[in-house]
């Protein structure tokens, strides 16, 4: 499971357990849904961040999408 946030910090998650298994610090807003795809037999992670929004108060920045390759 994936989780990201308006602090820019996106983490994956343990399905059965709930234990954080990994954390990483995008630095924007997390702007929408995650999605997962394989190539070539890897699968990947991509998350848009830069959300830009009326009802917090964040600096987006410039909007991207990061992607992220599982072991």
């Amino acid at each position: 499971m994936f989780c990201g946030d308006l602090n820019g910090d996106f983490s994956g998650y343990d399905g059965r357990t709930g234990k954080e298994l990994w954390k990483d610090h995008i630095g924007q807003p997390i702007g929408a849904g995650v999605v997962s795809y394989e190539v070539g037999g890897r699968q990947y992670i991509a998350v848009a961040a830069g959300l830009e929004s009326l009802n917090w108060q964040v600096t987006a920045g410039t909007a991207r999408i990061v992607i992220y390759r599982l072991p």
